[in-house]
């Protein structure tokens, strides 16, 4: 385990770690009023700074030169005693420190264009005298648009070259994160309305046929109450109508019979028509021995 360390390096990124947090807190804890700034008159006597003089000098000629891109350098300083302490290697350290240039140089130049008045302390502005060259260099030859092309082109390319696209896997990562949690609330959405659908049509089926049985329970209670009554309701009206129809017949005859025989009888009473008498053989054989018995002594 001994043999593996190398106390060259262990010192470098414990040196690189103790100057990134003194860094950090002179920026964090700067205050333009602290001496030897002469920004306030008469020149304050304490120090504000927790870092003290020193912390406030450092400060000051780091937001005098970069600006905001401070505290970039102070972002790529604590990436790099990170990568030192956990023993990865930094190969192509030219090709890496060029890039980093670069962008440290397009931070700078943007933030004097987008946000001049965002000054950390110095009357400069936001991007301390290298913001504010790069800012005059580019507008006087390239106009704004092409300036603000140029300036993110340079700080893109100078992240790609120093990080070896790191960043865009990191960029990947970032948005693939938010677009996975939106795809998959999508699916949620998608799916839960698939249900609902599929549970209101079923309830549709249900409602259809709960009507459906109570039709048919209907239809059976009629029946049920006909067959009470002894016959069916068809049956029952053609009976009714068959009874109308005969008693209209007999009312008929009844009225042509009657008709009839007052008809009839006048005549015959008038007339005293008397309807003969048929005689048989035996009614004349027992008239014969009628006469017999009387005629004998």
């Amino acid at each position: 385990m001994l043999e593996e360390r190398n106390l060259r390096l262990d010192l470098l990124a414990l040196g690189l770690l103790a100057l990134t947090v003194f860094m950090a807190a002179s920026l964090f804890t700067y205050d333009p009023a602290d001496p030897p700034s002469k920004l306030v008159f008469p020149e304050r006597s304490e120090t504000l700074n927790v870092c003290g003089r020193s912390g406030a000098l450092v400060g000051q000629l780091l937001f005098a030169t970069l600006g905001l891109g401070a505290y970039y350098l102070l972002f790529s300083l604590a990436t790099l005693d990170a990568l030192l302490l956990a023993r990865r290697p930094v190969d192509q350290l030219v090709l890496r420190s060029g890039g980093w240039v670069l962008s440290l140089v397009g931070v700078s130049t943007l933030a004097a264009m987008a946000v001049p008045h965002l000054s950390p302390g110095p009357v400069i502005g936001a991007g301390g005298y290298l913001g504010a060259a790069g800012r005059g260099v580019l507008e006087m030859n390239f106009a704004i648009v092409g300036a603000y092309i140029l300036t993110i082109s340079l700080v893109l390319g100078g992240l790609l070259l120093s990080t070896d696209y790191v960043l865009i896997r990191l960029f990947a990562w970032v948005v693939g994160k938010p677009a996975k949690g939106v795809g998959h609330g999508l699916i949620f959405v998608a799916v839960a309305y698939a249900n609902r659908l599929v549970k209101r049509a079923e309830l549709i089926e249900e409602d259809a046929a709960e009507a459906e049985g109570e039709e048919e329970w209907e239809e059976e209670d009629e029946e049920v109450a006909i067959r009470i009554a002894g016959r069916p309701a068809d049956e029952s009206e053609q009976e009714e109508e068959d009874s109308e129809e005969q008693e209209d017949d007999d009312a008929n005859e009844e009225q042509e019979e009657a008709a009839s025989s007052s008809t009839r009888k006048p005549l015959a009473s008038m007339l005293r028509i008397r309807k003969p008498k048929k005689t048989t053989e035996r009614d004349a054989v027992i008239e014969q021995l009628d006469a017999a018995n009387v005629d004998a002594p």
